[in-house]
């Protein structure tokens, strides 16, 4: 059984906001919004999920929040008081070498049944939707024009290899939530 948490921060991220003004000043603009979470992926024979959720090793309850489903995480703040449309698109940037220490202390120390662990990072990003009645018609005209999640998924696959991934141990995966089914991107090191 596969269980994936994500711990997010109950105060402001500063890692995020440091990380979306700089991409501002890379030029891309359109992004409005980034949070950050870390990420286990854990492989067990049972249910987890009760351990994993006061595990003081991954969690300091007084300064984190555990989700166990991605759309469990809360928008950004930013979003949510922006009244423009906000297309997100998930990322998860994982570790290539499985984190051998961490998993020798959930199984020794604290006896958890577990059997791997992957570990990486979590970004949610919010790119700003033009939703303006004049912009809808001219992109009805334009049919060539790109389709907006393609776009947001070009600008967030260079962002990631500009700004926030190492090619050299880390692998990421691009998971977008701008339509009715989610649809997995994975791009990576080769």
């Amino acid at each position: 059984m596969r269980t994936n948490m994500y711990v997010e921060l109950k105060i402001p991220d500063n890692i995020a906001r440091t990380a979306l003004q700089t991409m501002k000043k890379m030029g891309f603009t359109n992004v409005v919004s980034l949070q950050r979470a870390d990420f286990y992926s854990f492989q067990s024979d049972q249910d987890i999920t009760e351990d994993l959720k006061t595990c003081d090793i991954l969690v300091n309850q007084n300064k984190h929040r555990v989700c166990f489903k991605r759309k469990d995480l809360s928008k950004s703040s930013l979003a949510e008081q922006s009244s423009e449309n906000i297309t997100y698109v998930n990322t998860i940037i994982k570790n290539s070498n499985p984190p051998q220490q961490l998993l020798s202390t959930l199984q020794n120390r604290l006896e958890l049944p577990i059997n791997a662990v992957e570990e990486g990072v979590f970004w949610r990003f919010g790119f700003k939707t033009d939703t303006s009645e004049e912009e809808k018609e001219n992109k009805e005209e334009k049919s060539d024009q790109e389709d907006p999640l393609i776009h947001f998924r070009k600008q967030t696959k260079a962002i990631i290899e500009q700004l926030l991934y190492n090619p050299h141990y880390q692998d990421y995966d691009i998971i977008e939530e701008g339509t009715k089914k989610n649809i997995l991107v994975i791009f990576g090191s080769e």
